[in-house]
């Protein structure tokens, strides 16, 4: 019904027609209204009251309506109807900032004047060396780790969701030319280079090394530094055991996939 409103351009009609359809979803993945009116409810009851005690309140739901096409969040913000994208994502940081940002105003009035700005959307790319690898990756783990699965596979478009997502891939897989994965690759290295410590970084690093350039020796190496950057987590020691089985050094492979 939402999608027969949209199509005849009546808008708000079916913007109610989706919320309804959330409201009945038997998949409860999204938080409905009423939780969202709870969550509402308690922070203006303490704002009335004086008794926030630094409680401030980032409406996700209604920043995500801001910023979507006749106030109905979709593919702008998500991958599907649960997991944002890179663009989701920064309209919830944005929000969760200015909270903090007005917190921070009120413990300290002083900064009001010199208040900084977040960085734009392209910087935070930039700064998450976040590339086109990454996007194809993620796009590929939603299809095929989720949309592709059930309960997926029972809900209405199914068939459509698929086929666009399958589009996707295809399109930024194309874009993944030799001299492009060199410059991904480049980005990378600067962006190790920059935060040593930081194992996100190495991480992304080492499996962009081992699944996109299959350079399984440098790949070990980001994998050996992630572990000691981590070593309480499996990751390190997975990579190291993937690696060492393709450069068949059995035996170490073995020894780190147990550690792992």
């Amino acid at each position: 019904l939402g999608r027969c409103y949209w199509k005849s351009q009546n808008f708000q009609q079916a913007r109610e027609s989706f919320l309804t359809a959330r409201e009945k979803d038997a998949l409860r993945f999204r938080a409905d209204l009423k939780i969202n009116d709870i969550i509402r409810e308690v922070a203006n009851i303490k704002r009335k009251k004086n008794t926030a005690h630094g409680v401030y309140l980032a409406d996700a739901a209604k920043s995500f309506q801001r910023q979507s096409t006749n106030q109905v969040p979709g593919k702008e913000l998500f991958y599907e109807h649960v997991h944002m994208n890179f663009h989701g994502n920064y309209v919830l940081a944005w929000t969760v900032f200015r909270q903090v940002q007005n917190a921070l105003k009120h413990r300290f009035p002083k900064m009001n004047a010199t208040s900084p700005l977040p960085p734009t959307e392209k910087e935070c790319t930039q700064l998450l060396a976040y590339t086109l690898w990454n996007h194809r990756e993620l796009l590929s783990t939603i299809l095929y780790d989720y949309v592709q699965n059930p309960p997926y596979t029972g809900q209405l478009y199914h068939e459509e969701r698929v086929a666009e997502l399958q589009k996707q891939i295809d399109y930024y897989s194309s874009l993944l030319t030799d001299d492009v994965l060199q410059q991904i690759s480049t980005q990378y290295k600067q962006a190790v280079s920059q935060s040593p410590s930081d194992p996100w970084f190495r991480k992304k690093y080492a499996r962009f090394l081992y699944q996109a350039q299959q350079n399984n020796q440098e790949a070990f190496n980001q994998y050996r530094m992630l572990s000691y950057s981590i070593p309480h987590s499996y990751e390190g020691y997975a990579g190291m055991g993937f690696t060492l089985n393709h450069l068949k050094q059995y035996p170490q492979a073995i020894e780190a996939n147990s550690k792992a």
